[in-house]
């Protein structure tokens, strides 16, 4: 007897105010609630089931959410996704999924034989470039201050330099 985890993806006639998805996520689950998001008019909510049958999980967490959608006078207009996933799935899931390897300013200056400041003067050029719609060889950190390993030595490896002495390496290699 397994319950399961529910989540059910649709899209709305208009968005839901983020002020509003988490106090309409706990009325359409409660307690039962995992998560729920949005964006634009896209709205998804995962939630445990009070069933152990997968199919009737599915139908009562529809009901569920049609319902309190309706009542809160958001009409669906389309579905993205329903799915009904065992917890011994969940965990699965989790332990087979991987961050890729990143690298700090830090040690992306390392990579670069730089300065840490470098690199983020780089950003902030890169960023800017960005504002205006212009590109930069700069690689987009995925969150600030961390690039991705793989960008960051694609970068070292092929980036412009300037004449002069070459750069200074930290390691002995």
């Amino acid at each position: 007897m397994e319950p399961w985890n529910i989540t059910l993806s649709v899209v709305l006639d208009r968005p839901v105010p983020r002020e509003h998805v988490f106090a309409l996520g706990r009325r359409i689950a409660g307690e039962r609630l995992l998560s729920v998001g949005e964006h634009e008019t896209a709205f998804t909510i995962t939630m445990t089931s009070t069933t152990t049958d997968p199919v009737d999980a599915l139908a009562q967490a529809r009901a569920a959410l049609l319902e309190e959608l309706a009542g809160s006078g958001y009409t669906v207009t389309g579905w993205d996704a329903a799915e009904a996933l065992s917890y011994a799935e969940v965990e699965r899931r989790l332990s087979n999924s991987s961050i890729p390897p990143m690298v700090s300013a830090a040690e992306f200056a390392e990579l670069c034989g730089v300065r840490k400041q470098w690199i983020y003067d780089l950003e902030s050029k890169r960023a800017a470039a960005a504002r205006e719609g212009k590109p930069h060889p700069f690689p987009t950190p995925v969150v600030p201050g961390y690039w991705l390993k793989s960008a960051a030595e694609h970068f070292a490896k092929n980036r412009k330099r300037k004449p002069g002495p070459a750069p200074r390496r930290s390691d002995a290699s």
